[in-house]
C-alpha cells in the first residue's frame, strides 16, 4: 500500500480518498500477443533515438522521459511507468509512477533502477504536443477493447 494512505486516515479529511480511483485499471495481455511483441520489438529497435533526444533535451523536458519495464518479485510481474532520471550504457534510474496491484517490494515515488532487459516501451514528447514511443499503448488500447 501507499504509506501515504496512513496520513491521509488519519488527517482532517480521511473522507477525500474516495474522491479519486484507488487503483489505476490493469490490462492484462497475453504473454504471446504478435501485436505486443512487435511493440516492444520496435521499443528497443529505437532505443538509441530515446536516449539521444533525453541527452539533448533541455533540463526542464527531461521528467517528460519515461520508460516502461517489468519489475519481478518471486512469480509475479508488472509492467510499470518509470520517470527517468538517468540513463547508463547497462540501466535506466527513476521514479516509479505507478503503484503495483500485486508486488510489494516497490510502490509509486520509489526511485528504481532498470537493466535494459527489463524495458519494453518508452516515451517522450515530441513536436506540437505529440509524443514520441508508447509502441506498446496501441496494443493496450486495442486489448482493452475487446
Amino acid at each position: 500500500f501507499d504509506p501515504g494512505l496512513l496520513e491521509r486516515l488519519c488527517g482532517s479529511d480521511p473522507v477525500s480518498l474516495f474522491n479519486e480511483p484507488t487503483f489505476e485499471p490493469v490490462i492484462e495481455i497475453s504473454d504471446n500477443n504478435p501485436k505486443m511483441a512487435a511493440a516492444v520489438k520496435e521499443a528497443i529497435s529505437r532505443w538509441p533515438e530515446f536516449v539521444s533526444a533525453y541527452i539533448e533535451a533541455a533540463s526542464a523536458e527531461k521528467e517528460r522521459f519515461i520508460v516502461k519495464a517489468e519489475f519481478r518479485e518471486g512469480r509475479k510481474s508488472e509492467y510499470m511507468w518509470v520517470t527517468v532520471q538517468g540513463i547508463s550504457p547497462t540501466e535506466v534510474t527513476g521514479i516509479l509512477m505507478n503503484d503495483p496491484h500485486e508486488l510489494l517490494d516497490v510502490h509509486r515515488g520509489a526511485t528504481v533502477s532498470i537493466t535494459m532487459d527489463r524495458i519494453n516501451d518508452w516515451i517522450y514528447p515530441g513536436p506540437d504536443s505529440s509524443h514520441i514511443g508508447g509502441f506498446t499503448l496501441d496494443v493496450l488500447a486495442d486489448s482493452s477493447e475487446e
